[in-house]
């Protein structure tokens, strides 16, 4: 190995070469997830002009040949030169051609009073790294009347902004083909992608996605006016509910430093017996795979109103635990705010503790609402009592498969020391079962010894045909009579392992 190790071995890179060379670190892999993630990048964008008030509809076409066109009609990216972005020479550059070709740029970063108040796209971020991995990346930009054009080749600008003619309307039009040097195995985006733009549709009510994608004869409109709401009955599917419709809940917190934040939840709960659950997460309409506070704070105050709701009305004598009123529960969770903490550029886990605030807050108002309409509270009580039914369905199920180990336990045990068995067990044998040690010796010494047992017991059993089976098998008495016959019980029980052939009971002669 060379020793060699100075200032000449240290590069630094751009970070159009820095995206191009380590792509996974943006984009999460260079297969369908990564290409699928270049689509998101650009429609998210148009997403948050959507939320903005700007353009309702969004048109996605992936070709043939893999180049994908994103079309929508906000107010397009900004032109102009701004200072902000220089060229090589330190020129003031295009503000287009600045915020494509540098990461972290756009007018996303604002304080908490931008006319931004929650985003998905980072304007720059996503569209500069899609351009970065692109054979060709075109943008056209209708605004003031005009329309904008410029080219890029692998992130490179190839032909400066031009004019190339006039319009009446706004928005912003890419059209560009993923780089085959960079994504070797192929340029299909896979189904990804058509799953997340219905589930961008659900979650932005009012929004219109035309979808066309030749590789899979996809031609379809996905828009959706009962928004999450929807989306709960969609993976829902044909399960059997509690209740006819989901209950929806929706306002805005306001965070001292973070500014308005935005919440909707939806959530209905099956009446079905096989265990299932299904909670879907969102922060700035990107999915949370992992969660983080907004799930954590609805699962918390969800039980926590509930239960104070049931003990206050004495539906229930103590607090359920969060895990019974999770089972059957099927929710939609999305949450707009202002700086959300995501985990990486693929958002996976949402970190703000005032998400969290904003969820118990806005819950907890609305849930006030809730519970004023009758209608409503026979929900709330149908809810509580599932929860209560399947806590106790557990406890039970967990007694018995305690109370099944020991029994099983009881029937391999070795035989009680008070037991005076038989010489001889095959052919006949028979066990007198008796009450008391002084009855127990007399037959001890009057016995046939070869094929005659005896077990004393200590005075009368315990009655088994009312206690619980738990207090059954703490009773000694009532273990060394299982010990001593062998056949177990219960589920266990198994006469043909009993010890002999007659078991003879020699009590008082008292009326029980």
């Amino acid at each position: 190995m060379s020793n060699d190790y100075n200032s000449s071995n240290v590069h630094l890179l751009s970070q159009r070469e820095a995206v191009r060379l380590r792509p996974a670190m943006y984009i999460s892999d260079i297969r369908a997830f990564g290409l699928s993630q270049l689509i998101i990048e650009i429609v998210d964008n148009s997403i948050d002009e959507h939320n903005m008030g700007f353009g309702n509809v969004v048109n996605v076409h992936i070709f043939k040949d893999y180049s994908v066109e994103v079309e929508d009609f906000g107010r397009g990216i900004p032109v102009g030169y701004n200072d902000e972005f220089k060229d090589k020479n330190g020129n003031p550059l295009n503000t287009l051609t600045g915020i494509l070709t540098s990461l972290n740029s756009g007018g996303k970063f604002e304080t908490s009073d931008s006319k931004y108040s929650s985003v998905v796209g980072m304007h720059g971020m996503g569209a500069a790294v899609t351009n970065f991995l692109s054979e060709y990346f075109d943008v056209e930009v209708s605004r003031d009347g005009v329309i904008y054009h410029q080219r890029f080749q692998r992130g490179e600008p190839c032909i400066d902004l031009e004019t190339i003619g006039k319009s009446s309307q706004t928005g912003t039009k890419i059209k560009y083909k993923p780089d085959k040097k960079v994504f070797k195995y192929g340029l299909d985006p896979g189904e990804r992608i058509t799953k997340r733009l219905k589930e961008s549709a659900f979650l932005n009510k009012g929004l219109v996605i035309n979808y066309i994608n030749e590789l899979t004869n996809i031609n379809t409109t996905y828009c959706f006016e009962d928004g999450i709401a929807g989306y709960v009955k969609e993976f829902l599917g044909n399960k059997t509910t509690l209740y006819d419709e989901p209950f929806f809940i929706s306002g805005s917190y306001n965070d001292e430093e973070n500014g308005i934040i935005k919440c909707d939840m939806a959530f209905i709960t099956d009446d079905e017996s096989e265990r299932n659950t299904v909670i879907k997460t969102f922060a700035n309409t990107a999915r949370t795979y992992d969660g983080g506070t907004h799930l954590n704070a609805f699962k918390n105050v969800y039980k926590d109103c509930l239960n104070e709701y049931g003990l206050d009305k004495k539906i229930i004598k103590e607090p359920i635990e969060q895990q019974y009123y999770m089972d059957g529960l099927y929710a939609v969770i999305s949450i707009k705010i202002h700086h959300a903490q995501l985990e990486g550029q693929t958002k996976s886990k949402l970190g703000n503790k005032e998400a969290g605030d904003a969820v118990i807050s806005i819950f907890k108002d609305e849930f006030k609402k809730i519970i004023k309409n009758k209608d409503y509270k026979k929900i709330i009580e149908s809810i509580i009592n599932r929860a209560n039914n399947t806590k106790i369905a557990e406890l039970a199920a967990r007694t018995a498969r305690l109370n099944a180990r020991k029994t099983k336990k009881l029937s391999n045990m070795a035989l009680p020391a008070k037991l005076a068995d038989c010489q001889i067990h095959d052919g006949f044998s028979e066990t007198y079962v008796c009450e008391g040690d002084s009855a127990g010796n007399s037959i001890k010494l009057t016995r046939n010894k070869v094929f005659q047992a005896c077990l004393p017991l200590r005075g009368k059993i315990l009655n088994v045909n009312k206690a619980e089976l738990s207090k059954i098998l703490s009773a000694e008495s009532v273990k060394g009579i299982i010990a001593s016959l062998g056949t177990g019980i219960g589920k266990n029980f198994d006469i043909s392992k009993l010890r002999y052939n007659k078991i003879i009971i020699a009590t008082d002669a008292d009326i029980d």
